[in-house]
């Protein structure tokens, strides 16, 4: 618990390589906090489940004028038995009325299932608003330009943009891999696409 404020900070040189764990990033798990106003460059971010640049999971929080070029990598070696990966470029996993806005991320990330430039998955109410992905992001299954997976009643997204190469075996969407969550809206997909079957959600229908 508690809050963070970069106050417009760039962190430089951040390199976590922590393949066997869960729960990393620069935060490894927050709880009813507000994380704000940070830039993360030239660096490396890797963990086995639940791995973000920002944080890897963020339960009822805040998370606001984020911005990621490191290059993020969840368990995503055939032989890990881990597939729910939960990888994204600013966080992991966010659940539970979480709010994500004014979010972009630049870099790479590679992951195994819910792998998103943004968010590897969100759920249960929570938002994503005013976000832009432009970094490759690769995965096996449940791959995304903002999102892995956005699940759950009551959840929102709005004003996304795509512009990174998304490639993955299925269930795979410029914007989201796989959804269920109520509102999406202004969202634009600009990115390559490099499914093998089973597309998802592929926001070029929706416009922006």
């Amino acid at each position: 618990k508690g809050n963070f404020n970069g106050a417009f900070h760039t962190i430089r040189g951040l390199y976590i390589d922590r393949p066997l764990d869960h729960y990393v990033g620069l935060f490894t798990s927050t709880e009813r906090s507000r994380i704000e106003n940070l830039a993360l460059e030239d660096g490396y971010v890797r963990g086995r489940v639940t791995v973000g640049g920002i944080t890897g999971y963020a339960n009822g929080c805040v998370l606001r004028n984020l911005r990621n070029t490191n290059e993020v990598i969840g368990g995503k070696e055939k032989s890990d038995p881990y597939v729910h990966g939960y990888t994204g470029g600013i966080a992991g996993d966010v659940t539970r009325n979480s709010l994500m806005e004014n979010v972009y991320n630049a870099g790479t990330v590679h992951g195994k299932v819910r792998v998103g430039g943004i968010v590897g998955t969100i759920t249960a109410q929570s938002t994503i608003r005013n976000a832009v992905n432009v970094g490759a992001v690769t995965g096996e299954t449940c791959v995304g330009g903002i999102a892995g997976t956005f699940a759950g009643t009551g959840g929102t997204l709005e004003n996304a943009y795509n512009m990174g190469k998304i490639a993955g075996h299925s269930r795979i969407g410029g914007i989201v891999g796989e959804w269920s969550c109520d509102t999406i809206r202004n969202v634009y997909q600009a990115g390559r696409l490099e499914p093998l079957y089973e597309p998802g959600f592929d926001a070029r229908t929706f416009g922006a």
